[in-house]
């Protein structure tokens, strides 16, 4: 093979390397397509699914389906942009109205130039009629903290909707939810705490502490009058550190203290960064991002409650006993404040 010969080969193999790259660039550039058209349609079940609940009255609104096939045929929704249109809401029946007042909120949205009807996702996947044991105390607890979940979700859907947290109707409930929904299930497992150690100490039920006079303080006390040891001693300390001051160092004393001056004052306040988004102003913590700061605080509380919900299971099984009952008993009777009465501990 001469020199030019090898030089035409040469070129062969580039040109064929060239074609083959072309094919191959097409081939990326179908998959890239593909990807955008999988990413675009997942944006747009998403957007439908924070809008709309699946369990939506036959008369009432059109279905999910029929929502997103009307956007799909819409020129303005050509490919799926970044933001949707506002859908007007079918026309309900009167007396469906009523019904629907219930479970269906506006919210206005900048981001769509006007009111985004939504329907509520009930928490647990339930259709918002599923049945409690209220006289548990556990229970109670969990629903509790069940509904912080619900009304976080609610705070991180708008956030991640809107980039931001509005002044609005929805983010000033969703934000007090949180923040009762945590303090009301920390106080639920408390009193179900102390209805446990009562129980150990052979309390008659109709000499037992009520729910609206138990907390922590008195327990504690109790726990240690009647030398009962329990494993969410310490954190239930910690998380109440300093809850009878100004600015208390414990993250459910500072939630606690956060819903009395919500009573009375605005504990939301224009962030440090973007002025738009509203920020929490926090007892002992100063301004906190909203959604970051009551994430932090339901884990916090998620945690607390395993622990305690570890005691009434140890208090239940025996595994929790109170090593001085047996003297205490023949020298006591009545509740547990009856107890410490004369002792100082017990604060109505």
């Amino acid at each position: 093979m001469d020199t030019s010969e090898l030089v035409a080969a040469l070129e062969r193999r580039i040109e064929e390397a060239r074609r083959d790259r072309s094919r191959l660039l097409e081939a990326a550039a179908a998959v890239d397509r593909e990807i955008d058209k999988v990413i675009d349609e997942q944006q747009l079940i998403e957007r439908l699914v924070g809008r709309y609940q699946s369990s939506v009255p036959a008369n009432g609104a059109a279905s999910v389906v029929q929502h997103a096939v009307a956007l799909r045929e819409e020129p303005s929704h050509a490919g799926v942009p970044d933001r949707l249109s506002v859908i007007a809401e079918p026309a309900l029946e009167p007396a469906t109205e009523s019904v629907a007042a219930n479970v269906v909120g506006v919210v206005n949205s900048p981001a769509t130039k006007g009111a985004v009807p939504f329907q509520i996702l009930w928490p647990e996947g339930s259709t918002g009629t599923k049945k409690i044991k209220s006289k548990k105390p556990k229970s109670r607890a969990k629903f509790k903290s069940a509904a912080a979940r619900w009304y976080l979700e609610v705070l991180r859907g708008i956030e991640a909707r809107e980039g931001y947290l509005a002044r609005t109707v929805e983010v000033e409930m969703a934000v007090d939810g949180v923040v009762q929904s945590i303090c009301g299930a920390v106080d639920a497992a408390v009193y179900a705490l102390t209805v446990g150690v009562e129980r150990i100490l052979d309390i008659p039920e109709d000499r037992f502490t009520p729910a609206s006079r138990a907390n922590w303080s008195k327990l504690s006390a109790v726990a240690r009058f009647f030398e009962v040891e329990l494993a969410s001693a310490l954190s239930l300390s910690i998380a109440l550190a300093g809850e009878h001051a100004d600015r208390p160092e414990g993250w459910l004393a500072q939630l606690r203290l956060l819903v009395q001056r919500s009573a009375g004052e605005d504990v939301l306040v224009p962030g440090m960064g973007d002025q738009r988004s509203l920020e929490l102003d926090v007892p002992g913590a100063g301004v906190q991002p909203t959604v970051a700061f009551l994430s932090r605080v339901y884990d916090q509380s998620e945690e607390l409650l395993e622990t305690i919900f570890h005691d009434l299971d140890d208090l239940r099984s025996g595994r929790i006993v109170a090593a001085s009952a047996e003297d205490l008993r023949a020298q006591r009777g009545g509740g547990i404040e009856d107890h410490l009465a004369g002792e100082g501990s017990v604060q109505d």
